[in-house]
Formats: structure tokens, sequence, C-alpha cells
């Protein structure tokens, strides 16, 4: 299970109007890992769960009006290499490619500012323990 939000929100501005763009989602995985020894193990992952965006209108700080959630069936592909340097430690490292069903426009000042949600690329790192 993989949960994710991408931090501080993305800024669209256009004709004194802001937008506020925020964007996290959650994701049941299926792993395949190739044993390619005992350092180093190759893995595929695939998965679906939902994409959530936030959009909200700001003009001069304040929040307008308007403002929408959009929550969006998503589908993921991913590779990965998960390193093991000791008996307790783990180390992982991912790039996946995640795709939004249904894609968010936003549009400011009458105009399309941008498309949330197309082929989404997160790269990711993670060091675990095992016991």
């Amino acid at each position: 299970m993989s949960l994710a939000g991408f931090g501080a929100p993305t800024v669209v501005e256009a004709s004194g109007e802001r937008v506020e763009v925020m964007q996290s989602f959650a994701l049941l995985e299926a792993t395949v890992v190739y044993d390619a020894g005992p350092w180093f193990q190759p893995f595929a992952s695939g998965g679906a769960g939902a994409y959530h965006v936030d959009v909200s209108g700001v003009d001069n700080g304040e929040r307008l009006g308007r403002g929408e959630d959009t929550l969006s069936p998503i589908a993921a592909l991913g590779i990965g290499l998960e390193v093991q340097p000791g008996r307790h430690w783990i180390g992982q490292l991912e790039a996946q490619w995640l795709f939004a069903l249904h894609p968010t426009a936003v549009d400011a000042s009458g105009a399309r500012a941008g498309t949330f949600g197309q082929a989404l690329l997160v790269l990711s790192c993670g060091l675990g323990v095992t016991w």
C-alpha cells in the first residue's frame, strides 16, 4: 500500500488570479521481485488506486468563492531496485508512472492553465530495517 502527497501546492498564476493545486494519491500494488543475489533485487510493480486533486482560487491572498476537489481512479506501473547492504538494512529506489483515468483541468482567467493527472513520473527512495 502506498500513500503520498506532493508537498507544497503547485501554483498557477494568470491575470492577477492565483490557483493553488494540491495533489495526493493512494495505491494498492502487487510486486514481482527477481532474486539476483543477496545484495540486489530488481522488482516490477503494478497497481490501482485513487488520485485526489484539491484546487483553490486565490485573489490578492484571499480565497475566491470557487474551489474544487476531484477524485479519479489511477493506474500505476513501476520498476525499482531493492538493496540489502547489511543483515538488517534495506534500501529501495523506485520509478513509478501514474495515469489518472480522469485528469483534472484547471482554468484561470478563462484560459486553460494546466491539466493535472496526466502521465506522472514519481521517483522515490526509502530506507528500512528488518528484524
